[in-house]
């Protein structure tokens, strides 16, 4: 499934090509962790944390929140695009 999800940016991972956005939606009842795996065309370094951002991917997986963590999804394949915030 493709997907596309607007978020903030919470880390960055050069070495991995990764970024992990949060998810809130309007009402402040759902969180969702995004982990973006990014297309060798993304230039990660000028991402940074706390930007707000869209990222485009594929659903690889999907892991059910615990006490400790919320929901997550995993993307791979990935473009971002910086949003106004």
């Amino acid at each position: 499934q493709y997907l596309k999800i607007t978020g903030t940016i919470k880390s960055v991972d050069i070495d991995k090509k990764k970024v992990v956005l949060e998810y809130n939606d309007e009402d402040g009842k759902y969180t969702l962790q995004v982990v973006a795996k990014l297309t060798d065309e993304v230039v990660i370094s000028s991402l940074k944390e706390k930007e707000q951002v869209e990222v485009y991917g594929v659903a690889k997986k999907f892991i059910a929140k615990t006490e400790k963590k919320s929901n997550t999804i995993e993307l791979v394949d990935c473009f971002v695009k910086k949003t106004e915030e």
